[in-house]
């Protein structure tokens, strides 16, 4: 028999509905937001059935941006991703592969501050060592309103990943380190404009490591910088133009175990 209220009516929905995606906040607004500073939104698929959910940002210059998403748990998502430039940004939003309503969202940021008043008071070098850490300071105490943002690319356009801190003091510490060899542009901007010196090209440098143990004798060229009695390595400068032809005198290293070498 069947029991009260039966048969059930039940609504199935299917897999995914991209459709149904909701997507509001600041960071796909066609209101305009600051430059340097967080852009957030939100992303509610509590309604759209399951899917893969994928957010892609690009810059005025064609290139994506970084974007952060994290899943509050309940169907929803918060996205947010850091305008450096001036211009206009393209948020893309898909669910299930699908775009969602009205993505692309058109994203302006606008120019907040004022960057010229701006100094970096330490870390210009353009000559580098790969695989060491770099810092540059940046003074912005009377640049006003907005944040320090910096982009380091390489020659063939792939960007580094770069860590800037608030100092809370307004200074800010960008740290990075670059491991392949070559040249690099460096651009240091706040709230969306240049700073004063902060845009300049460096070369990196690679170097061997050699390690080597008592009594071992080592020949090698002009490179040779230091040794390491803690690590008791030499440190040798790559140079790939330079070239042995015929007979040539080659330095002896020797380690006299003393924190010195001969």
């Amino acid at each position: 028999k069947h029991r009260c209220m039966s048969p059930y009516q039940m609504k199935v929905r299917p897999k995914v509905e991209p459709e149904q995606v909701k997507v509001e906040g600041p960071g796909v607004s066609g209101k305009g937001i600051p430059a340097s500073l967080p852009a957030e939104f939100t992303i509610d698929t509590s309604q759209a059935g399951y899917g893969d959910l994928e957010v892609q940002v690009k810059g005025p210059d064609g290139y994506p941006r970084k974007v952060k998403v994290a899943d509050n748990g309940d169907g929803t998502f918060k996205a947010s991703y850091i305008p450096d430039d001036c211009g206009r940004y393209k948020v893309n939003v898909k669910y299930g592969g699908k775009d969602v309503p009205h993505s692309p969202f058109q994203v302006q940021a606008f120019a907040t501050g004022s960057a010229e008043k701006c100094q970096i008071t330490e870390g210009i070098q353009h000559s580098l060592t790969s695989g060491e850490e770099y810092c540059i300071t940046v003074n912005a105490q009377n640049a006003g309103y907005g944040a320090v943002t910096c982009r380091i690319r390489s020659t063939s356009g792939s960007d580094l990943d770069i860590d800037i801190e608030d100092n809370g003091d307004g200074t800010f510490s960008i740290y990075y380190t670059v491991k392949d060899a070559g040249d690099y542009t460096l651009s240091v901007k706040f709230g969306g404009q240049p700073v004063p010196d902060g845009f300049y090209t460096f070369t990196i440098k690679t170097c061997h490591t050699i390690e080597h143990t008592t009594n071992t004798k080592y020949n090698i060229k002009q490179g040779f910088e230091y040794v390491s009695r803690a690590k008791k390595c030499a440190l040798i400068e790559r140079d790939e133009s330079w070239v042995n032809i015929g007979h040539t005198n080659t330095p002896d290293v020797h380690d006299e175990m003393t924190g010195s070498v001969i």
